[in-house]
This record gives C-alpha cells, sequence and structure tokens, in this order.
C-alpha cells in the first residue's frame, strides 16, 4: 500500500510570531539527486495545475530506502547519506499585499553547528498522515534577495501536518513540469 490519498489536510508552521497555513500535501521518490530521497511538498493549493504563483510553501526531504514515508521518530542530519533522516527545509510564506515577485519570507533549515532541528515524528493510520516536527532552527533571509548564507539571522519554528499526502512522482519525473517546485524555486510554469 503506497499510502497515497488525495492529497487534502490541514497544516500550519509557527515562524517568526507567524503561521503559516497550508491545505495540500504531496510527496514523491525522487529519481535524480539523491538515491532514497523522499521530497514532502505542502503548499496553499493544487501544485498539479501548474498555478502561477505558489502563496504558502514547505518543502522537507527525506532519506530511506522506503517507497513511501515510513512511521517513526526520524532526527536531522545534514547528511544526504544517513538513512532514516531528515535534512532538508525550505519555507516560503507570501504576503499578496506587498510588491515582490516571488515570496516575503523564505527559511532554510540552519546547517551551522549545534544548531540542528529536532525530530520529526510520522504517524499514520491508513492514508492519513501526522507529520511533525516541534524544533525547526532555522536561517531567514534577512535581505529578501532569494538567498540565505550561514551568517543570516538564526530563528525557530514549528511543523504539523494532519491528512492525506498525494503521490507525485510520475507527475514530478515527466519532462519539464515538477521539477521548478523543488530545489528552492516553486514557482512559475
Amino acid at each position: 500500500d503506497g499510502g497515497t490519498g488525495s492529497g487534502v489536510g490541514t497544516g500550519t508552521c509557527h515562524v517568526d510570531g507567524r503561521t503559516i497555513s497550508y491545505n495540500r500535501g504531496y510527496y514523491y521518490k525522487e529519481t535524480y539527486g539523491t538515491p532514497g530521497t523522499i521530497e514532502l511538498i505542502f503548499a496553499d493549493c493544487d501544485v498539479t495545475t501548474l498555478p502561477n504563483q505558489v502563496i504558502n510553501g514547505i518543502f522537507i526531504s527525506f532519506t530511506t530506502s522506503e517507497d513511501t514515508l515510513p512511521e517513526g521518530t526520524f532526527p536531522y542530519s545534514n547528511s544526504e547519506e544517513d538513512m532514516n533522516t531528515w535534512g532538508y527545509v525550505e519555507i516560503y510564506d507570501y504576503n499578496p499585499t506587498q510588491d515582490v515577485e516571488f515570496y516575503t519570507y523564505n527559511y532554510m533549515n540552519d546547517w551551522n553547528n549545534g544548531y540542528e532541528s529536532g525530530d520529526m515524528v510520522v504517524t499514520r493510520n491508513g492514508s492519513h498522515y501526522r507529520i511533525e516536527i516541534n524544533d525547526l532552527k532555522l536561517l531567514k533571509d534577512a535581505d529578501e534577495d532569494g538567498g540565505i548564507g550561514s551568517f543570516d539571522p538564526k530563528t525557530s519554528g514549528s511543523f504539523v501536518w494532519e491528512g492525506e499526502l498525494m503521490d507525485l512522482t510520475s507527475w514530478m519525473n515527466m519532462e519539464g513540469y515538477g521539477r521548478s517546485l523543488s530545489n528552492g524555486h516553486p514557482w512559475g510554469k
């Protein structure tokens, strides 16, 4: 059982005193790049319609030998070689009242030693998942230039998702489609 579903659910990320909401959850098994990677995508719209803009999005990488997200408690690791760990997160929060091209706020996991994030806890009942990270250690794009470096401001947050995950594996690996949804640039066709 792949555990696939409609992708509908409720997700929230608390960061910098704000709450970012999501209503769609997706995953896909990476077929290029690091073998064994499952990418999780949470957004505020159906990404399969190739919207011009994803208002809110969070991307989480998980390294596993499984074909779908397994249940359990998984530590953070900044090495793509460590199996059954999560190790990359990028958060976008867009304020449509501001005249910016892509997003208003951008955060990434803090890779500096001593500032590692906490565990990811995954439970599943049929096709319904609960995915939770209570201790996100993040770096903030302070000058809103689209880049995050080691010396950008540190902040913290939390994330929880309750709902189904839609399997986008075949869709994401079609030529010319889904790759623009990950690796730091989720907008555009």
